[in-house]
């Protein structure tokens, strides 16, 4: 129950997240979360010993062993825990590097997010262990505590942060078709881009333009080639009007 609904919540948080923050920031951190779960991987493929001596050595009713792979395993697989933890907060920037294209705006984003999570790798070493002696004792009740404990601090913090105070500019680009012979708006589109770079929103406007210029239909287009063609005429007239005038005013 706590796996499926952590599980549906991660995709909640994922939906509020493209909501809420530009694509700079989803980039960054899609390309340090995949390099962060290489190393969760290999620090929770590391502990699977001791989860296998842990049970094997409860049921012998021996301590003095579970207290042995306790020791071995705080050393062994903390220290590889904190190798990858001290190179997320140390190469934050080329980690991401490895999968933004090294890019220096995504990988100065991803490596706060990097930073933000190495300790969560010396954190699993803890509570893994702990939770292997515990369920080899047959006491699963502190681990699915734990478990939903965790899962409501982190729909909290999901909320905080992705729902709260953001930072970031904010841009309402409008875009305008004017007739240059005339001088005459011919339509206009107003967009919105909250939270965004600068080049977010000039490609916001980009995307605008092409859509104000392809969706105009046939009709349309000839209506406005219609106005243009009688406002030529009228300027046309106007001008002949002027050298007449000027004509008469040198005769006279």
């Amino acid at each position: 129950l706590v796996a499926c609904r952590a599980w549906s919540s991660g995709g909640v948080v994922d939906d509020g997240m493209m909501g809420h923050y530009c694509a700079s920031d989803l980039a960054s951190v899609s390309g340090a979360s995949a390099v962060f779960d290489v190393f969760y991987k290999i620090v929770l493929a590391s502990l699977t010993g001791h989860q296998i001596l842990a049970a094997r050595f409860a049921g012998r009713d021996d301590p003095a062993g579970i207290a042995t792979s306790l020791r071995s395993s705080i050393l062994f697989c903390g220290g590889i825990a904190l190798v990858f933890a001290v190179l997320c907060v140390a190469e934050g920037r080329w980690l991401t590097g490895l999968t933004s294209g090294g890019d220096a705006q995504l990988s100065a984003i991803g490596a706060g997010y990097l930073m933000a999570r190495a300790p969560a790798l010396l954190l699993l070493v803890l509570f893994t262990l702990l939770a292997a002696i515990l369920s080899a004792y047959r006491r699963t009740r502190p681990v699915m505590m734990a478990a939903i404990t965790m899962s409501v601090v982190n729909l909290l913090l999901d909320v905080i942060l992705i729902f709260g105070p953001v930072s970031g500019g904010h841009f309402n680009p409008v875009v305008s078709l004017v007739d240059t012979r005339t001088g005459e708006l011919v339509s206009q589109v107003a967009q919105s881009c909250p939270v965004c770079t600068v080049e977010e929103a000039i490609s916001t406007a980009t995307l605008a333009t092409v859509e104000l210029l392809t969706s105009r239909s046939a009709p349309d287009r000839r209506a406005a080639a219609m106005a243009s063609a009688r406002a030529s005429e009228r300027a046309a007239a106007r001008e002949a009007l002027d050298r007449r005038a000027a004509r008469v005013r040198r005769c006279g």
